[in-house]
């Protein structure tokens, strides 16, 4: 699509490369593994590309916020063993929450994920990209580690 940032889909190529150094008992050390991952990939020099780029990747700063944010535009919520209904409904919450602060929105699942929970975040997400409307054309994504 003309006009449309490339970043985003960078960052999902890049998160979807990702391999984390090790199976971590918490969201948390996941959400640093990744930070650090994505600071480094999304910052090497391309020598296709003249204008040099710098990319930011911050932890969340507040209440309401992602675990990660790209350029102040892109939110990263991390879920770690998504078992439930309840986290489910939890995070498609925290989506609704999160569709105000970002531009787009990736999920990055990691550790034990239930597929029928998986498939019900996957058809939330189906949903909200076909209310998208043309003023305000949100992208989502879902990654499964």
């Amino acid at each position: 699509m003309l006009g449309i940032d490339p970043l985003f889909d960078t960052v999902v190529e890049a998160i979807n490369r990702w391999s984390p150094s090790a199976e971590y008992t918490s969201e948390p050390k996941y959400r640093d593994d990744l930070q650090g991952y994505l600071l480094k990939v999304l910052n090497r020099p391309d020598p296709m590309n003249f204008i040099k780029q710098s990319v930011i990747v911050r932890k969340e700063a507040g209440r309401g916020l992602c675990d990660l944010e790209v350029n102040r535009r892109i939110g990263i919520e991390l879920k770690r063993n998504l078992k439930s209904k309840e986290m489910v409904d939890r995070l498609t919450g925290q989506i609704n929450n999160y569709e105000r602060e970002y531009s787009d929105i990736i999920i990055v699942l990691v550790g034990n994920t239930d597929t029928n929970h998986f498939q019900h975040l996957r058809m939330d997400i189906s949903r909200r990209r076909d209310r998208v409307n043309l003023m305000d054309p949100k992208r989502y994504a879902i990654v499964k580690k």
